[in-house]
């Protein structure tokens, strides 16, 4: 849907430009095209520009890379135990004994990462 919305082709050069993910955000990303799919289901998001994250990586400092693999990780950690959190509710516990279950778990794995 994207590269049919802005006409892009295989083999196709395409120029991202991110103040917030490139080192130097006078020097633009540049990719060339080398695949496009079509979702298979109409929930997928269909204007989606993927690239293998070496490219994001490279261009980050590694403070940041840190704090995005960590964020990441907790917002997983998250999704996958909502039902252990209504366990903890129906227990009795309140929404911010079950915050600061995550939050404390999110301090440990920032420690553990920073030893590590």
């Amino acid at each position: 849907m994207l590269a049919k919305k802005l006409g892009w082709k295989v083999g196709d050069e395409v120029t991202l430009e991110s103040g917030t993910y490139r080192s130097d955000a006078r020097t633009p990303a540049t990719f060339t095209i080398v695949g496009i799919y079509t979702a298979a289901t109409r929930s997928a998001d269909r204007s989606s520009f993927l690239f293998h994250w070496d490219y994001l990586n490279d261009s980050l400092p590694p403070s940041m890379r840190d704090t995005i693999i960590l964020g990441n990780t907790i917002s997983m950690t998250a999704r996958e135990r909502t039902n252990e959190f209504g366990v903890l509710r129906a227990l009795g516990f309140r929404p911010a004994h079950v915050a600061a279950l995550l939050f404390g778990e999110a301090i440990v794995i920032g420690a553990r990462r920073r030893v590590a």
